[in-house]
Order: structure tokens, then C-alpha cells, then sequence
């Protein structure tokens, strides 16, 4: 009887060993500093940084937001034609004049013709043009085959340290009709680009997919290919602050409309930090 009771209990034990070290090894911490953090200013050192600004800034409709970057809008007398040439103009002195209040570094500069990307939607589908392809489809598809869009670029800050970003983007909307310039968005000078993933693609795809259960009470399965997974610099905003976060974007895509699930895990803490569904 004692015999049978010592070998249960060994098993027992023997069980909880196997449970305990069958457990998750405690995921090491980000490293300091991440994510990197672009936070709203307090009264005192936004008063600063417009002082700054106030000394170059010729246009009544331009301003910084909470973070320090420029925004707001240039009036123009009479803007009777949107031209290639005062597009090209018009953002050169622009960047020439703000662009330390757009985030760019002092000695970014850029070949606007290339640079600048125009999204159009004449082709039947999404897609990003130059200014010189962008024009020609104006003239080939009519000003009306492109008023979802017209007028409208982007700067994009594409990379930082040699890794992909998504979100980071300066935005040009020029406006005919009302005789203005719309300027928004802004690049970030710096950011901790991690040199490993604490969290590994396949945790992030399942992470992804008990967020779209719990959202949209759905089992998706995300196809595993370069589109749909891959991993990026995202900049988020949390309460005004900007955040540059190393993601696993996991997505499933429709290739006319775009992205219909996208999900970004953080690829160091495994939080969700964007969910969107179309």
C-alpha cells in the first residue's frame, strides 16, 4: 500500500516538474528608451519652440500642433491653375523655410520631381504616381478622372536607419477652389530601430488572430507572404504623443481596395497598436 502510494505521488511530481518547466521563459524587456516617444510639449517649452518659429514664419495660417511640427494652411490670391511648376515652387520653399518644423534633418534634401508621390485611382485601383506621371494622367483621363485625389502629395519618410516605416509622411493638398495649400503630417529626426524581435512572427500572427476573434468574433486565417506579414517602423499616437514602434504588420489583403484587416503587433512588447477594418 505504501509502496503504491510513493509512486503515485512520485508521478505526481513528476508532473508538476514537467508542467513548471513547460512554462513561457519570462520575455525580456525592450530596450531603454523604447518606443521612441515624440511628446506633446508642456506650455513653457511650446512656447520656446514657437518663438523659433514666429521669427521665419510669413503665413498667418501656419502654426505648430502639440508636438512642435508646423501645420495649417497657405492663402494664395488668386490660384486659377494648380501647374506642375508651382507645385514644384511652392513645397521647395516651403521645405526651404520649415522644414526643421516638418522634422527633416538639416541637411535632408530631396528631388521633388521623383519624391513627391501623387495617389491616383484612374487605373481602376490605388496607386502612387510623380508629378511628371501624375500630370500626364490628367491630361490623358481628364481632371474629373482624378478629383478623388487631385491635387494632392506626399513626402514619405520611407526609412529610418535603413528600416521600412509606414505613417510617417508630409502632406500637400492644394486646393483650387479656395485658393489655399493644406499642409499636415511630419517626418521624425530619429528613432530606436531594434536589432531583434522579441516577439517572433508567429506569435504575432496569432496575437493578430485573437484580436480579430475578439473584435469581429471571426476566425481569419492571414495568407503568410511579404504582403500580408513583414515587419516595419509604424508611428502610432497615444493621448497626442507620437510613438515610433517595431511592428509585425499582419494583414489581409484586398489588392483594388487595400488592406481589408490590418493589424500592427509591437514586435517587443506584443501589444496591439493598430487595428483596422474595412
Amino acid at each position: 500500500m505504501n509502496h503504491q502510494f510513493f509512486k503515485l505521488f512520485a508521478a505526481l511530481l513528476f508532473v508538476i516538474f514537467i508542467s513548471c518547466d513547460k512554462e513561457e521563459t519570462p520575455k525580456p524587456l525592450p530596450e531603454e528608451g523604447y518606443p521612441t516617444t515624440y511628446e506633446v510639449l508642456s506650455q513653457n517649452e511650446w512656447d520656446v519652440v514657437d518663438a523659433e518659429f514666429q521669427k521665419i514664419n510669413s503665413y498667418k495660417g501656419l502654426q505648430l500642433n502639440k508636438n512642435g511640427f508646423v501645420y495649417g494652411e497657405v492663402r494664395f490670391e488668386n490660384l486659377e491653375k494648380v501647374s506642375k511648376d508651382f507645385i514644384l515652387s511652392t513645397i521647395d520653399s516651403l521645405l526651404l523655410n520649415y522644414g526643421g518644423f516638418m522634422g527633416l534633418p538639416p541637411d535632408k534634401s530631396f528631388n521633388l520631381e521623383n519624391d513627391l508621390s501623387f495617389p491616383v485611382f484612374a487605373t481602376g485601383g490605388q496607386g502612387y504616381a510623380n508629378i511628371d506621371e501624375y500630370f500626364e494622367l490628367l491630361e490623358n483621363y481628364g481632371d474629373h478622372a482624378l478629383d478623388r485625389e487631385r491635387y494632392i502629395c506626399f513626402l514619405y519618410q520611407n526609412r529610418i536607419n535603413t528600416k521600412f516605416t509606414i505613417g510617417l509622411s508630409i502632406r500637400f493638398h492644394f486646393n483650387q477652389d479656395e485658393n489655399k495649400l493644406q499642409l499636415s503630417g511630419n517626418w521624425v529626426p530619429d528613432a530606436i530601430v531594434p536589432q531583434t524581435k522579441i516577439y517572433s512572427e508567429e506569435e504575432a500572427y496569432e496575437i493578430a488572430r485573437k484580436e480579430v476573434k475578439h473584435r469581429l468574433d471571426e476566425d481569419v486565417e492571414f495568407e503568410k507572404n511579404e504582403l500580408n506579414i513583414y515587419s516595419a517602423l509604424f508611428k502610432s499616437n497615444n493621448n497626442g504623443d507620437i510613438e515610433i514602434r517595431d511592428c509585425w504588420r499582419i494583414g489581409k489583403l484586398d489588392y483594388v481596395g487595400g488592406y481589408a484587416i490590418s493589424v500592427f503587433v509591437d514586435s517587443q512588447t506584443g501589444e496591439v497598436v493598430s487595428f483596422t477594418n474595412k
